[in-house]
């Protein structure tokens, strides 16, 4: 999968950088409806791959501390950073027999 940089996002849906992290703090925003199914692959939340289910995940007051700061120095969604996690963690795990 090609990995696009926020310039060539930008370019390619004719949104400025702010007009990008609007529509993404709106659509990563579970308190709100906005009508949107499905993951966001780059910043781009109408190309959706497939439906997302919830998952309830236990932390430590330290890992949840640290992931939501993670996020912020980010600017992205406490999901997003554990989406990143859990598709690093797939991608890199042999293939299982």
């Amino acid at each position: 999968m090609k990995t696009y940089t926020r310039e060539e996002l930008n370019h390619m849906l004719g949104m400025s950088e702010q007009e990008q992290d609007a529509q993404a703090r709106l659509l990563e925003d579970e308190s709100q409806p906005d009508g949107y199914t499905g993951v966001v692959i780059n910043s781009v939340p109408w190309k959706k791959a497939q439906a997302t289910q919830v998952h309830t995940v236990r932390l430590t007051d330290v890992q949840s501390v640290e992931i939501k700061q993670l996020a912020r120095q980010h600017k992205k969604s406490v999901s997003d950073i554990l989406r990143e996690a859990v598709n690093y963690y797939l991608t890199a795990q042999p293939a299982q027999s």
